[in-house]
């Protein structure tokens, strides 16, 4: 007989993963920590699908151990069996069981969806085979259509990825409700970014806000830090900065690497927290260490500017460079700028604007607004306002207060849209409401020139020592001449 079994039980258990092959006389090795404390079979698959097995075989013969593979766990492992606090996996584990114990038919069906999905998460991952999706999903299916609350939040995920599926909002929602149902966390949690985001549901930031709360409280380090992005910018709940680090802390504390980010983040700005250079650092080192890109990108530009360490350009674009080969789109901008200003890199506009787009693509507003510009203008590419319009207004409906003008601007012009000042003007002094010294000081322009608005050099004034006094020096120059 050959079994595998992991204890799962919380007051007895190691921070090992212990695997052993039943021989003449059973042998094990103590495996890395990689969970602390494994409570699911979800968590022990995922061990599983990540560590280097150490485990070994014994040969009854000869005495000697050989490494147990990833396929043979595969081929050792059809079913997996949950008794008095551990899951064990092997062909021969349900005879074992039966002959000591009789499983109640809800054991039976729990043990059998346990196989599946821990198959599922093989195919997924390709451990022990080739990486299939499609097969993952088939057996995620099985398995959550015997009741597996993992499964079921899985299968929901592949539905809202569209991995291994075609991508169906509508089947996701309903697979997250059934694993939900079963007061299952993370599917908690994932339904609240379906509320949030409007997929499959009609959009409700409130009642995401309140899912995400319910799985944090359950400590799903994901969504404490969803949670504190809630309190931080008032998504569904009334914005508390303190609210938000503290969830963020949270989540840090159990080694999310994207909380630590926004962590440090705050500590950076002081928000929330007493601003702390040293402690943003350190929590971007931290996260840049385990790989996070948004971690990576802070930490780059900290080496650029000399922020809490020694200035290094190349360390900075080393670090821009890593983070932008995991697709972070702020990173894929910064790096643009290096390439547009020749910094440290080659000097290279058409690169340059390849990672621009690159960055647009991914909603990053600051490259939509950059790459308006080249488009305006003429700049490397042909000159195309329709384009350049379309990137503003994309980058405007996700807050960018550069858009807002670069559109008022259009505007003003009649660049592609009617010339209209009363519209330029309104979008001006929308950015300027936002707190834009740009939009303050085009604001101070219109009232001096009568621009869309009645000539007033008093509102003008006032509006140029609003830019003045956030440091903007066409501002300062504008208030010598008035």
């Amino acid at each position: 007989m050959s079994f595998l079994s992991i204890n799962t039980n919380r007051e007895c258990l190691s921070s090992r993963i212990i695997i052993s092959c039943d021989c003449s006389e059973a042998t094990y090795q103590e495996l890395p920590d990689l969970v602390d404390s494994p409570t699911s079979i979800e968590d022990i698959t995922h061990s599983l699908s990540f560590m280097t097995l150490n485990s070994c075989s014994q040969d009854t013969e000869s005495g000697k151990s050989t490494p147990l593979s990833y396929k043979k766990i595969v081929q050792l492992t059809p079913t997996i069996h949950f008794q008095d606090g551990n899951y064990f996996f092997g062909n021969e584990g349900g005879q074992y069981f039966a002959e000591n114990q009789a499983l109640t038919e809800k054991h039976e069906k729990t043990k059998n969806g346990c196989a599946l999905y821990a198959l599922a998460v093989f195919y997924r991952d390709g451990v022990g085979c080739n990486k299939d999706d499609k097969k993952a999903v088939e057996l995620f299916e099985e398995a959550a259509k015997l009741g597996l609350a993992e499964a079921q939040n899985d299968l929901g995920s592949s539905y809202l990825d569209g991995r291994g599926v075609e991508q169906n909002f509508v089947k996701a929602v309903y697979w997250f409700n059934q694993a939900a149902n079963q007061n299952y966390a993370k599917a908690i949690g994932n339904l609240g970014t379906c509320y949030e985001s409007g997929l499959g549901v009609d959009k409700n930031p409130q009642k995401a806000f309140n899912l995400y709360k319910q799985a944090a409280d359950k400590g799903e380090d994901i969504f404490q830090c969803r949670l504190g992005f809630c309190y931080e910018y008032g998504i569904g709940t009334a914005k508390d900065l303190e609210k938000a680090t503290s969830y963020y802390q949270q989540a840090a504390e159990e080694g999310n690497a994207f909380a630590m980010t926004c962590l440090g983040v705050c500590y950076e700005k002081g928000k929330g927290v007493k601003k702390s250079i040293p402690e943003a650092l350190r929590l971007y080192r931290q996260a840049a260490f385990l790989g996070n890109p948004q971690g990576e990108c802070c930490l780059g530009l900290f080496y650029e500017l000399g922020r809490g360490v020694t200035k290094n350009l190349n360390t900075a674009v080393d670090f821009y460079k890593s983070a932008a080969n995991k697709g972070d789109g702020r990173a894929l901008y910064f790096l643009g700028l290096c390439y547009t200003e020749g910094l440290v890199v080659e000097k290279n506009l058409k690169k340059a604007m390849k990672l621009f787009q690159m960055a647009s693509n991914q909603n990053f507003t600051e490259a939509q607004v950059s790459l308006g510009l080249l488009y305006r203008n003429g700049i490397i590419c042909e000159k195309n306002l329709p384009e350049a319009v379309k990137l503003f207004r994309q980058a405007v409906d996700l807050g960018n207060n550069d858009a807002v003008c670069e559109l008022a601007i259009c505007y003003e012009f009649g660049l592609v849209v009617p010339r209209d000042l009363t519209k330029a003007f309104n979008l001006y002094n929308q950015a300027a409401e936002n707190g834009s010294a740009r939009g303050e000081y085009y604001v101070g322009i219109c009232y001096e020139q009568a621009i869309g608005v009645g000539k007033d050099l008093q509102q003008a004034k006032l509006y140029y020592e609003r830019a003045a006094n956030k440091g903007w020096k066409e501002a300062i120059n504008r208030l010598k001449k008035l």
